[in-house]
């Protein structure tokens, strides 16, 4: 049988934890992701200049020996394969609609083979309903290739 010995750090982790007070950690969190969310959504905030690379004009017969038959942009990471060598990096959790907008990028990053980055999960320490919504994601896209975080100085 085996038992659990714990350290001294993992009990100072859980004993901080566990005197937090949830709600007013979670009412900035949900504020904080719905800024995100805001910002992304804005015209201001997107690019509206010249793009450098508009400037750039490739001949036609830039690459006439190449056969884009093999060209492959696959790669792998922690042994996984990747259809590109990018990632989907999210920033939406913690708010109404971004259970919504997570299912729609894991879909996408399970049918593509692309890495997802769900972000940091500290609140999925100290909120069963953030665990859930993870959960129900990772069950619906089994083959979704998810990346997460945690903050050190959270713990």
């Amino acid at each position: 049988m085996k038992t659990k010995v714990k350290t001294k750090t993992q009990k100072k982790t859980k004993q901080r934890l566990s005197n937090r007070k949830p709600l007013l950690f979670l009412k900035g969190f949900q504020e904080r992701k719905q800024q995100h969310i805001d910002i992304t959504l804005d015209t201001a905030s997107q690019f509206q200049g010249c793009n450098p690379l508009e400037q750039v004009q490739l001949k036609h017969s830039a690459f006439p020996e190449l056969d884009w038959d093999e060209v492959s942009t696959q790669t792998s990471f922690l042994e996984h394969s990747l259809s590109a060598p990018f990632f989907i990096s999210s920033m939406t959790a913690g708010h109404g609609t971004s259970s919504e907008i997570n299912l729609a990028l894991a879909e996408l990053s399970s049918h593509k083979k692309i890495l997802m980055g769900v972000g940091s999960q500290r609140r999925e320490l100290s909120d069963d309903v953030a665990r859930k919504e993870w959960r129900e994601l990772r069950k619906k896209f089994p083959k979704a290739l998810l990346l997460s975080n945690i903050g050190l100085s959270q713990l």
